[in-house]
């Protein structure tokens, strides 16, 4: 359960934002399913969930009331979404060992959705992304006290019509997200001398391949409450 939060009580003094009458707290529910096989040289889990959120605030909603000009009286609301979210998930991941070599998997995918639909980004909801996969592989040189570790994370490529919650009026928005890998090195050592029992030297090289790529989880919109209509994308 989620409810009005200190901040909400510092923007209560500002006359650009509103408050629904009655604003009743968020409340989650969350149902998973996991299944584990481990053996010597490898092990694997699947997991599968289900999340449904009722009476989200939604902080960036549109003013309806208007002043005796015909203005909006603030540029936002908070209120309830009145609106079920609905959250499915699963991840399948695993491991495999031998001798000084271990590999990992997995991936991933999660469809928080809003009337049968994928969500469009959102600033405190969640964001649609596509399939994530990773990989890694580690190699320990006990002898030296040196683990080498090389990792890769991919994403799906996704072109869908995702409903929003800040202007539902406008209909499904025609998003793409492109995919992109990335892939990262990190280099550990630990000094095998007892004399510097505890020191670890780390050295990390992200995104060595220079790959230039734009999050898929990152807020796209240019603005929630942007009054220029032509930054929201429609369809008529």
């Amino acid at each position: 359960t989620k409810g009005a939060l200190p901040g909400d009580g510092v923007l209560m003094r500002d006359p650009t934002v509103i408050y629904q009458r009655n604003l009743r707290p968020a409340i989650g529910q969350n149902v998973e399913f996991n299944v584990d096989y481990n053996s010597k040289y490898f092990n694997v889990r699947g997991a599968a969930f289900y999340q449904v959120i009722n009476n989200f605030i939604n902080s960036y909603g549109q003013d309806t009331s208007k002043n005796g000009g015909g203005n909006a009286t603030a540029k936002n609301m908070s209120g309830n979404l009145p609106e079920t979210i609905n959250i499915y998930g699963y991840e399948v991941s695993g491991n495999v060992q031998y001798k000084n070599f271990v590999g990992t998997f997995s991936v991933a995918r999660s469809w928080p959705t809003a009337r049968g639909h994928l969500l469009a980004d959102t600033y405190a909801l969640a964001a649609t992304t596509g399939n994530v996969f990773i990989l890694k592989a580690d190699y320990n040189i006990h002898k030296w006290g040196l683990t080498l570790t090389w990792l890769s994370r991919f994403v799906t490529n996704m072109f869908y019509e995702g409903y929003s919650i800040y202007y539902p009026q406008y209909g499904l928005m025609k998003i793409h997200k492109p995919g992109y890998g990335v892939h990262n090195v990190f280099i550990n050592w630990t000094p095998t001398s007892k004399k510097w029992q505890g020191l670890r030297i780390s050295a990390v090289f992200n995104n060595i391949l220079n790959k230039q790529y734009i999050s898929q989880a990152s807020v796209w919109q240019a603005s929630a409450d942007a009054p220029a209509s032509d930054m929201i994308p429609k369809n008529k």
